[in-house]
């Protein structure tokens, strides 16, 4: 579980079933971003389940409310998003937020990348530049994913 920014954590399968290392972390709500997972501790978490497969083209009908969720959840609880390996789908809604709360894409990818190495799906980038109206060109999505990949310490 890698620590994103304040309240809010990026993580992988594994992390959402240790209880304990959810306790530890504070943890109160969770985003589940894999359409292939349970959300087994419903009556002690507060839960977005986003049905997401990857790749997924629908991904763009979750942006809003799944930043909404957790910029709500961050303001008085901590957060962890998670997927099967939190390299792609997870990543994709952390950019999301970070977006929503702001950052351009540019600096989302940067933050992340400074965080830990990601590599969202081409089509979630894609539907991120379409839902905050960026222009995306081949050569931009390389970048991001250098950005992402960086891991600057």
């Amino acid at each position: 579980m890698w620590s994103i920014c304040d309240n809010l954590f990026l993580g992988e399968e594994s992390d959402a079933l240790d209880q304990s290392a959810l306790e530890g972390a504070g943890v109160t709500h969770i985003v589940n971003c894999a359409r292939e997972i349970p959300c087994p501790f419903a009556s002690e978490y507060t839960y977005l389940h986003l049905p997401l497969s990857d790749p997924d083209d629908q991904f763009i009908d979750h942006i809003t409310d799944s930043a909404e969720f957790i910029s709500r959840a961050v303001s008085d609880g901590t957060v962890l998003v998670h997927c099967r390996g939190g390299v792609s789908r997870s990543p994709s809604v952390i950019l999301a937020y970070l977006c929503f709360s702001g950052s351009t894409l540019k600096d989302a990818a940067i933050h992340l990348g400074s965080v830990l190495p990601t590599r969202p799906n081409d089509i979630f980038l894609y539907q991120l530049a379409e839902h905050f109206d960026v222009q995306l060109d081949p050569t931009d999505v390389r970048q991001l994913y250098r950005l992402l990949a960086a891991q600057i310490a």
